[in-house]
């Protein structure tokens, strides 16, 4: 198994700085030392983890994805026999919270060690936790699978079936079995950071090397500066082990946002000053200047009558609320007396997505009213746009023009032959707009930490389980492609792209969206034809093509930021299947989401699994850009399920523009 390298480690650091001390097990669950308690995190919170010792390594991302659900993805390396003998396995935990801590009654939580597997991890539990003298945490719980090999109760709901590591989605085994206790108690010492806690396990560690001749754990923790805490365990009497944990909130931005332009002010109407001009002779380029103050641009303005039509851009990272929002205001302050409503447009990615119909005497009398923007939400018409629409009075003169950016990247991939292999890119994105439908995209990557040795060119390649032989040790060329993008209607939108498309793969590649009006799904259809590049050589290829295509459905559930997505088709190395993803999207860009992948070529292994977390760099320095570095953990090596890596995908384009996130984003309209 590869080791995460320091240096990786602490370009980490600086991206996910920002939360609490945590306490977390081995496995990246929250509670004592390797025993689970009943306590969730802060909504949102995310950790990264590392737990080793000399018979278990661990790497583990923990997600506090809602208030009383807690998930983690693990992967694990066991040392079964000893002598350097080991195998590896992957698991999904799941804790939920059945009841929350009262002044008497404790907190009881529910939880489920390897989800979909009834293999070496698996484990089911009932943990209860109290807090006595606020300092002190007491647990105690009944544990199945794993946690009751002690078989301290004997197989209260019938005897579990035995491992069966190939069998997808194994529910038989939940709760069955002998059953173990547990149980612990974790002191927040008066040394401010300093915990210590201590444990009767029901872990047993059977098949593997250890062999335990004590039931009680010990372990401290240390949190050296906000969000990075270090500890140190003994188990089983004679094992030590040391963990390292990096934790971030999205709720808990790591800088202070910068303030910016203050919305324009808007008092009576009658008092609206026309400083653009006369319904006669309207000035257009005043409107663009006005607008350019509050970090707006104006693409296109039509005076129609009693109505003003705009379409706007914003490039920073505000929620498209607060965009409308702030053009409201400008042409409520600043349009002719004779204007009543207006229509905003909003272009995202150079694509044209809703149009707000707003009355502007809502602006005038709601204005910075408690419950004034909700009011305003009820009378606004939300529409799709398109340039089908309607001609224009004035348009801005596009002129071609070079766009670029830097960000790092975090990869935790998992190869197949199921090592870690952590890499941390530089990512310089380049775009020169020729028109807003055709775009030539360019992005170069360079390894500032990882592995840059290269493996022998395989005698016959593959989907994706050759990526170790490409040339890793200088600046490559990623992307290389031209990108069209046009909008058809009001919610189809088409995409087609041809060039260097990633690293791996060139070709071309064709996309629909349909996005209908007032609706919380998106439907897409993907077909891509393409062969795979050399792997030196960035402009040649080697004898390997596919044609690939999935079929999407994107639905936005209105809870909390929650959004789930199915693929279903055929990937690149000829399987056919499925991948089912769930989000977390926050206001302030930050975005989690977890996928599971089933295709006909793994049927019968482990669910593929991956984790991929976007961070706006504006949560860790003060600026505005939208620009975000990403974290990924596994889901991307080997060849079943392997999917093309497209970045110019359309849903990720316009679903800030969605009606339930305009909706559930709508207090910021006023800011």
């Amino acid at each position: 198994m590869k080791r995460l390298s320091t240096t990786l480690v602490f370009i980490l650091v600086p991206s996910v700085l920002g939360a609490a001390d945590l306490n977390l097990t081995p496995r990246g669950v929250s509670g004592l030392i390797d025993m689970p308690d009943a306590f969730m995190l802060p909504d949102a919170e995310s950790a990264l983890s590392i737990a080793r010792d000399k018979h278990l390594s661990t790497l583990n991302f923990t997600f506090q994805a809602l208030p009383r659900l807690q998930t983690s993805l693990s992967f694990a390396t066991y040392d079964d026999i000893g002598a350097g003998v080991s195998s590896e396995n992957t698991s999904l935990n799941l804790k939920y919270a059945l009841t929350d801590e009262g002044r008497v009654l404790p907190a009881i939580s529910v939880g489920i060690n390897g989800l979909f597997g009834n293999d070496r991890d698996a484990a089911e539990y009932i943990v209860a936790s109290k807090t006595l003298a606020q300092t002190v945490e007491a647990s105690v719980g009944l544990g199945w699978g794993r946690y009751g090999g002690t078989a301290d109760v004997s197989a209260p709901f019938g005897q579990r079936p035995a491992f069966d590591t190939a069998k997808r989605a194994s529910f038989d085994h939940l709760f069955k079995g002998d059953a173990g206790v547990f149980a612990g108690l974790l002191w927040h010492t008066p040394v401010d950071g300093l915990s210590l806690a201590a444990e009767y396990s029901s872990d047993t560690f059977a098949n593997e090397a250890l062999m335990p001749d004590s039931r009680f754990n010990f372990g401290a923790r240390y949190e050296v500066s906000e969000g990075l805490t270090l500890g140190a365990y003994q188990r089983g009497g004679d094992t030590v082990g040391v963990t390292l944990t990096l934790s971030g909130n999205p709720n808990r931005p790591r800088v202070a946002q910068p303030v910016g332009a203050p919305p324009v002010f808007v008092g009576a109407r009658s008092g609206a000053a026309q400083t653009w001009g006369s319904a006669a002779s309207p000035d257009f380029d005043r409107l663009a200047g006005l607008l350019s103050e509050q970090g707006i641009q104006l693409q296109k303005a039509k005076l129609d009558g009693d109505v003003a039509a705009v379409r706007v851009v914003s490039w920073s990272n505000a929620a498209v609320p607060k965009v409308i929002g702030r053009t409201a205001r400008v042409l409520a302050a600043t349009s002719p007396q004779s204007v009543n409503v207006f229509d905003i447009s909003l272009t995202l990615n150079d694509l044209p997505t809703k149009t707000f119909t707003i009355r502007r005497n809502d602006i005038h009398q709601l204005v910075d009213q408690p419950r004034g923007g909700s009011q305003v939400l009820a009378n606004t018409g939300i529409t799709g746009a398109s340039d089908r629409a309607q001609t224009w009075d004035w348009q801005q003169q596009q002129q071609p023009g070079f766009y670029w950016s830097v960000a790092p990247r975090i990869q935790l991939d998992v190869t197949s032959d199921n090592e870690f292999d952590p890499v941390a890119v530089l990512n310089a994105f380049v775009k020169y707009t020729v028109s807003p439908s055709l775009s030539f995209v360019g992005v170069l990557d360079y390894l500032l930490a990882g592995d840059k040795n290269q493996d022998p060119a395989p005698a016959l390649p593959t989907a994706r389980s050759d990526n170790s032989s490409y040339d890793r040790s200088s600046v490559q060329l990623t992307q290389l492609a031209a990108v069209y993008q046009r909008k058809l209607s009001d919610t189809v939108y088409s995409r087609f792209s041809f060039g260097l498309l990633e690293r791996g793969y060139g070709g071309a590649s064709a996309e629909i969206l349909w996005t209908p009006n007032a609706s919380n799904f998106a439907f897409g259809l993907e077909v891509n034809e393409v062969k795979k590049r050399d792997y030196d050589d960035p402009f040649e290829f080697v004898d390997y093509t596919a044609t690939t295509g999935h079929g999407s459905v994107y639905w936005d559930t209105g809870y909390k930021g929650v959004s789930a997505q199915l693929d279903v088709g055929k990937y690149l190395a000829g399987d056919w299947g499925g991948t089912v993803t769930l989000s977390r999207y926050h206001a302030n860009g930050w975005d989690t989401s977890l996928s599971a992948t089933l295709t006909e070529a793994n049927k019968d292994e482990q669910l593929k699994l991956g984790l991929r977390v976007s961070i706006p760099l504006g949560w860790v320095a003060p600026t505005t850009t939208a620009q975000k570095s990403t974290l990924r953990l596994g889901g991307i090596s080997g060849d079943a399920g392997a999917r093309l890596n497209v970045s110019d995908r359309l849903y990720p384009k316009v679903r800030d523009a969605g009606d339930q996130r305009v909706y559930d984003s709508w207090g910021e309209f006023w800011k």
